[in-house]
């Protein structure tokens, strides 16, 4: 969430930065994360910036942004203490790992049955059964609302709709979508 505002408070995106290297320490898949915060960012400042009269327009925190960049592997390397002793080796060892379990997975026990590897249908599975409809129909409601109100905010150059409306939009639109995706590239069931 802080993304989002970071767009006028640049220092966020260091806070950001920390908590994504923090998160990667913890969970090394929490770096999916990542495409969703550059791909919003980018929306805004390459896309949505431009709709807003010049003298509104924020500038581009490049500084920022490089700093970012920086901190967050230094953030991840500061608290991931078991790659200390050799990091170079024992970080490709623990990718590897992530990797082969993310690909080769392991015993699961899903819709009355155990396998070694969930099957690719299982998203499906988990969204449509295993998630409420409370939350699954909403959702897809939303994303298509949101493809609508974004569509409607190009088409008519911000006089349907606000950019303000259309950054908050994009935001909670690609951030579904990325999330969605994130889990779906996740080849084990998680909770």
């Amino acid at each position: 969430l802080l993304t989002l505002h970071a767009i006028r408070r640049p220092w966020l995106y260091l806070v950001v930065a920390l908590l994504v290297g923090l998160g990667a320490a913890s969970k090394y898949t929490a770096v999916l994360v990542v495409p969703a915060i550059v791909l919003f960012t980018a929306y805004y400042f390459f896309v949505i910036r431009f709709s807003l009269p010049p003298e509104h327009r924020p500038p581009l925190p490049w500084l920022w942004w490089i700093a970012a960049v920086i901190l967050s592997p230094l953030a991840f390397l500061a608290v991931d203490l078991a790659i200390w002793p050799h990091p170079v080796s024992l970080l490709i060892h623990s990718f590897t790992f992530e990797w082969n379990h993310s690909t080769n997975g392991h015993l699961t026990f899903l819709a009355g049955s155990d396998v070694l590897h969930v099957p690719h249908w299982a998203i499906l599975y988990i969204i449509f059964v295993k998630m409420s409809a409370f939350v699954t129909i909403p959702a897809a409601g939303f994303a298509l609302y949101a493809v609508i109100q974004l569509v409607r905010f190009h088409i008519s150059r911000g006089k349907s709709v606000s950019a303000n409306e259309a950054t908050t939009l994009s935001f909670l639109f690609i951030w579904l979508v990325s999330m969605l995706g994130m889990f779906s590239l996740l080849n084990i069931v998680v909770g």
